[in-house]
């Protein structure tokens, strides 16, 4: 299954559908660095603190699709984004052409008991509707880090998961080509992103304007605390995405008030590495093995990875007695070949992507 080719175009109007992940300045950041180039961008968000991508489509109440109306646009203001959507536009007034989207870091658990395939397709689809050009970006959203003495453990974690979000944007788009369609799904590795970060930081080879004495007081550099990231992490983040979007390496003089040249420098250089790299090295599971990776390898990793947070804030036994049970659980649900396998493709020979 090939990955979805480079943009055939550059975004103009962008929406950004999330969580605190990829709230505010990380929109703002991407903003700068298209204008930068030469390509200005207009843009939008739903933000919904801790949300799942059900929270901002079908929502959890009794009125069907209350989740579009949920979160907060750019300028922190309720929003409606399904009457957005569904309104004809005003004159001079461009439909979005590019969707990020992001689903909780918990992603299995979220395929599980969320129904995150069925959903992100709606969103996909009501975007599409209003614009057929238009293109979706699953952005890979991180894990918490269980140590930060230590982060080896969440570097393994996070990119044994990176094949779940492609499997995710493949199981769509093997529904897409087998109904005649020419849109895709693609993804932005953010995760996989962050680990080369953490890494390079932690290095002999440390990052200026990000070194510490120790491990800790380096990655306090990069995060605020577990999960989210400061100004410098989103930064680096929105230059990885900006390639993704923009369709080249990011070169530009844009960088958060305070950083220092060569700081900005050097994460650009990360950045541009780890994308080169990713374009050339990436290697898509075929859509029909994603139900195998997941039952036999990624499923105990996830559970595993879990139990260890979960065991870290609220020790004791029932903790690992939920684990447990799940470890049993969802292997045996990912292999089995119905529809209640949210990874399940029925054709012997899916299309070739």
């Amino acid at each position: 299954m090939a990955g979805p080719s480079l943009p055939a175009h550059v975004p103009r109007r962008l929406l950004v559908s999330g969580h605190s992940l990829t709230d505010h300045p990380y929109p703002e950041y991407l903003e700068g660095i298209a204008a930068s180039l030469g390509r200005p961008m207009d843009w939008n968000m739903q933000a919904l603190e801790g949300s799942s991508i059900k929270d901002r489509t079908m929502g959890s109440g009794p009125v069907p699709w209350a989740g579009y109306a949920a979160g907060t646009d750019r300028d922190d203001r309720p929003l409606d984004m399904l009457a957005q959507l569904r309104r004809p536009l005003a004159p001079g007034e461009s439909a979005y052409d590019t969707l990020v989207i992001t689903e909780q870091h918990t992603l299995l658990g979220s395929i599980v008991w969320n129904d995150s395939l069925r959903l992100l397709r709606d969103f996909h689809e009501r975007v599409i509707a209003q614009n057929p050009d238009a293109q979706t970006y699953l952005f890979e959203a991180w894990m918490n880090v269980v140590d930060l003495d230590d982060p080896s453990s969440w570097i393994a974690y996070e990119r044994a998961a990176a094949p779940l979000w492609r499997c995710v944007a493949g199981r769509i788009n093997h529904d897409l080509v087998a109904e005649g369609r020419a849109d895709r799904l693609a993804t932005i590795p953010a995760a996989s992103a962050l680990t080369v970060l953490v890494e390079e930081a932690t290095s002999h080879r440390p990052v200026p304007g990000l070194e510490g004495p120790d491990t800790p007081s380096i990655l306090a550099r990069i995060f605020r605390d577990d999960v989210h990231l400061t100004s410098a992490g989103v930064y680096y983040i929105a230059l990885v995405s900006s390639a993704i979007l923009q369709g080249q390496t990011i070169h530009t003089s844009v960088r958060p008030e305070g950083m220092r040249k060569d700081t900005a420098d050097r994460l650009q250089q990360i950045a541009a590495r780890f994308v080169t790299a990713h374009r050339a090295e990436r290697r898509e599971i075929p859509a029909e093995s994603c139900s195998r990776y997941v039952s036999d390898s990624f499923a105990p990793r996830y559970l595993a990875y879990q139990r260890s947070l979960q065991w870290r804030d609220y020790p004791g036994p029932m903790v690992s007695l939920k684990w447990a049970r799940l470890r049993v659980q969802w292997p045996r649900l990912f292999r089995r070949r119905d529809a209640s396998n949210p990874l399940y493709i029925s054709e012997a020979k899916p299309p070739v992507l």
